[in-house]
């Protein structure tokens, strides 16, 4: 015990020691900054992180239409995969990047014709330990220079490290949509018209939607039915298959909706594993049919999103579908809901109990949990964000908490 609580003691000296290097270093270099006007956001990405960080990318834009993007990849290019408008506006470290002189040489020549930024804006997913605020000053400041601050990396008192939100997880954590407003200072003012903009599906990528939908069948291509995501990369989030049969099976029965069962080409045989116990001419599966901005736009077109937790809940919370997404306990609850969608509610076990399951508990939410949240949205007129994280003991719903936080203003 007393060898843990020295070894906190020295990683907290050193983590006040670095937030104090960087405010020096920051203050140091505020009286040479070139006047560029140019903003940088770094971020570090997968598909689910830049998808939840696309409200602070979009209130950025808003402030300063000179913006640019440092995309730290730990899942490939997706930046450039779902931004094609800002090819020239991109910089991509992959992970390897960090190990190869050559790829990272590379990338130092190809930043030398850009102007030195005014400001960089660092869009934390939450508070950060110090190996990983080593890690990402040090990719900055060897891509971007020393010229300008870097804001976002500091300490804050409501940004809390993972391990810390596990030692407190009755505490709600910031969520990591917000926690980049909350580490860089700035007020969240973007629309969802603001980030369905900064997307910006194409034409093209629409009509992508409709021959898709139309070679399948579909008579209403403009609102095929509720997307369903049944599978996630990680097997600790997959919700059993049957449960999802059974809520959709009792959505076609009571509301008269067919199921869109979305994702990519990994989630394809477990969406017709489902379709195959459905009636099939209600019952769309376009997992794997289309690509990633693909299947954006077709998220615009449903009104519900019901799944496990992954990339496809935000973006469907982006495109304003209401979510109804189950969760296990492997993040910290607080983290990961889906806050840019209109209304939410959001599934988890009971922390206490679930936390050493070999599957995090997701299987102690019940079918009448979904069942119940889907009619709330399918049966009310939800006029106002309003974010229900729900905690289930035993199959049973064991308590509530509304999540006030907002990303968006509408």
């Amino acid at each position: 015990m007393a060898g843990t609580t020295h070894k906190k003691t020295v990683l907290l000296l050193a983590n006040n020691l670095l937030d104090g290097i960087l405010n020096l270093a920051a203050l140091t270099h505020a009286s040479f900054r070139a006047k560029s006007g140019i903003t940088y956001i770094v971020r570090s990405t997968s598909l689910g992180d830049f998808t939840v960080a696309l409200p602070f990318i979009a209130s950025v834009m808003k402030e300063s239409k000179d913006v640019r993007l440092l995309l730290i990849s730990r899942t490939g290019n997706v930046g450039v995969a779902i931004l094609p408008q800002w090819r020239e506006r991109i910089i991509v470290v992959e992970p390897s990047s960090y190990r190869s002189f050559y790829q990272l040489k590379g990338l130092l020549e190809r930043n030398k014709s850009r102007k030195t930024p005014s400001q960089i804006l660092f869009a934390a997913q939450s508070g950060l330990n110090l190996p990983s605020k080593l890690k990402y000053l040090a990719t900055i400041r060897a891509l971007l220079g020393f010229r300008a601050p870097v804001k976002g990396l500091d300490e804050h008192p409501r940004l809390r490290t993972r391990n810390q939100c596990e030692a407190e997880p009755d505490e709600m954590s910031v969520n990591v949509a917000l926690a980049p407003f909350v580490a860089c200072g700035i007020n969240p003012h973007a629309s969802r018209s603001d980030c369905k903009a900064l997307l910006a599906i194409t034409d093209q990528e629409s009509e992508e939607v409709d021959q898709v939908l139309t070679q399948l069948g579909v008579k209403s291509i403009n609102s095929p039915g509720i997307a369903f995501y049944v599978h996630a990369k990680d097997e600790r989030k997959r919700w059993p298959i049957d449960r999802f049969i059974t809520v959709a099976r009792k959505i076609i029965e009571d509301y008269d909706k067919n199921i869109v069962l979305i994702g990519g080409p990994a989630d394809r045989d477990a969406s017709e594993a489902v379709a195959r116990e459905l009636p099939s001419d209600r019952v769309i599966v376009v997992a794997g049919l289309l690509s990633v901005r693909g299947t954006f736009a077709l998220l615009s077109r449903c009104n519900l999103f019901v799944g496990n937790d992954g990339s496809p809940t935000h973006m469907a919370a982006i495109q304003g579908c209401r979510c109804v997404t189950v969760y296990c306990n492997w993040e910290v609850a607080g983290f990961w809901e889906p806050i840019a969608a209109p209304a939410s509610i959001s599934l988890r076990p009971v922390w206490n109990t679930e936390r050493h399951r070999e599957n995090y508990g997701i299987e102690n939410i019940s079918v009448e949990g979904v069942l119940h949240a889907v009619r709330y949205f399918l049966n009310t007129a939800v006029l106002e964000p309003t974010h229900w994280l729900e905690y289930y003991d035993s199959g049973l719903c064991a308590s509530r908490k509304l999540i006030l936080e907002k990303v968006l203003t509408d």
